[in-house]
């Protein structure tokens, strides 16, 4: 699901001392859709850090540069939020890639399942759940309330309880919220957010996307424009 956090944790990982320390190259790529695989290359062949690197858009080219430039070391590869499920168009990117040094790593976040299956990662899968609600109610108490006078928050938890019932567990959501409410000063304002008929749009698919569509409602006319 969107919104849950897989991202996050792969940042987590990413940044994480001993991941620093193990791996000589380390690369983080935005794949979303469509699957691009020169753009994915080029993003590739940037984070290897190559001062002679290719200004072609030919992949074979690109992925001849990545075969070459992986030898011998040790690379921790990201590909963040993919969606393709074209099996061709993966194994292109893996080829030159398991030219690296033994002890490699690629990690995928995606929504879908049948993605960690294609890329062979079916037993290594990491499932996230979504928060339990007192959890996501101390997320969005941080952003929006922690910073205001006692007398003033304790006034506002009843509504922000019900308004963190909304967010169905997805961590965005909460601060998504958060940071919209953190601006609502009256009772009067946050009422109007729990109330607001957005909650009840039918087509949006995803819930996460309702907190954040709230936000945008709320801009001023000039910002929602640009």
């Amino acid at each position: 699901m969107g919104g849950i956090g897989k991202t996050t944790l792969a940042q987590l990982a990413y940044n994480d001392e001993k991941v620093q320390a193990h791996f000589d190259n380390k690369i983080w790529v935005c794949v979303s859709d469509p699957f691009d695989e020169i753009k994915i290359s080029k993003a590739i062949i940037d984070g290897l850090k190559k001062g002679n690197s290719p200004a072609s858009n030919e992949l074979q080219i690109l992925v001849q540069f990545i075969h070459e430039s992986v030898k011998g070391k040790k690379v921790f590869l990201v590909l963040d939020d993919v969606w393709n499920q074209d099996y061709r168009k993966w194994e292109q990117l893996k080829l030159p890639l398991q030219n690296g040094a033994v002890g490699s790593r690629i990690l995928v976040t995606t929504r879908k399942e049948e993605v960690a299956r294609m890329v062979g990662a079916s037993t290594d899968m990491i499932n996230l759940k979504v928060l339990r609600e007192e959890n996501c109610w101390v997320l969005f108490y941080h952003i929006a309330l922690a910073d205001r006078e006692k007398n003033e928050s304790k006034g506002l938890e009843f509504i922000g309880k019900e308004i963190v019932k909304k967010c169905k567990g997805l961590p965005l959501a909460a601060k998504a919220l958060g940071g919209l409410m953190g601006y609502k000063e009256t009772r009067k304002q946050w009422e109007d957010v729990l109330n607001s008929k957005i909650w009840n749009v039918d087509e949006i698919e995803e819930q996460v996307f309702q907190p954040l569509l709230l936000s945008h409602y709320d801009l001023a006319p000039a910002i929602k424009r640009t």
